[in-house]
């Protein structure tokens, strides 16, 4: 059952168990770079009572829980990857990350996985790929320990950072924030729709537009040449997520069909 109380109250000191992932076999996974970015954030997924810490604690690959429908509805939706994000201590994002590769191997094999910052715990869980900010670890260090194998992508703010972008190891580079943002405190400024039509046709890369993006947003974000687009706040609340999923993975495939 979700509880209200968010993953920043566990404790470091707690027991943290073993999680052991579950055998499943699953095909080779094509390129997800242009499919809609959903972001499992463990903050906003807190903040609505979605996914708690009694859910992370008590978690079971059988049984009925919230995490588990959230990652069949991934899978059942044709979402090719998602991202999980966790900006607490390294014991934090390890359960959290951990429970959530659990259920998403086990639910949603289609669905490639990506970490945020967390290079150690992406190659520890046997993540699909790993996205670093401007002020992570460096994408040569990044790309090295990761290999040619896994996906590798870089967030950027401005033109000067895209275009340095192009001359690195990534396999696809995130751009904004395109609108005002609500899950993210030390956002940069907001880009706008403009900024980002400039950014696609500047990257060599894939470009991702994140920050802020709403359903209604989708066309236009295609339109301007945008791979992808990372989706939080408008897709994860308490009692409307699956048709909020469901909804923005029909409009963004409507708004990229030739």
């Amino acid at each position: 059952m979700t509880t209200g109380v968010g993953v920043a109250c566990l404790s470091d000191s707690g027991f943290l168990p073993h999680y052991s992932m579950p055998m499943h076999p699953f095909s080779a996974k094509p390129s997800p770079l242009h499919s809609l970015l959903p972001i499992l954030d463990a903050d906003w997924l807190a903040k609505v009572a979605l996914v708690g810490l009694a859910d992370l604690q008590s978690y079971s690959e059988q049984a009925v829980n919230p995490i588990n429908r959230m990652a069949r509805a991934l899978a059942d939706n044709a979402f090719a990857w998602t991202q999980l994000r966790c900006k607490q201590s390294p014991a934090l994002c390890e359960l959290y990350c951990s429970v959530w590769m659990r259920a998403l191997r086990w639910h949603a094999p289609t669905v490639q996985v990506i970490l945020n910052d967390h290079l150690a715990l992406a190659l520890q869980l046997q993540a699909d790929g790993l996205h670093v900010g401007q002020e992570d670890m460096a994408v040569a260090e990044c790309r090295q320990q990761l290999g040619k194998g896994k996906w590798l992508g870089l967030s950027t703010h401005s033109l000067s950072e895209v275009l340095a972008a192009n001359e690195q190891a990534v396999d696809y580079i995130g751009f904004g924030p395109v609108f005002p943002t609500q899950s993210k405190a030390d956002a940069q400024a907001v880009q706008g729709l403009a900024r980002l039509r400039q950014m696609c046709q500047a990257a060599e890369r894939p470009l991702v537009a994140i920050g802020g993006i709403q359903g209604e947003h989708l066309p236009a974000i295609a339109a301007c040449g945008a791979s992808s687009a990372a989706m939080i706040s408008a897709l994860w609340d308490k009692e409307h997520w699956p048709q909020r999923l469901q909804q923005a993975s029909q409009r963004w495939s409507q708004a990229v069909l030739p």
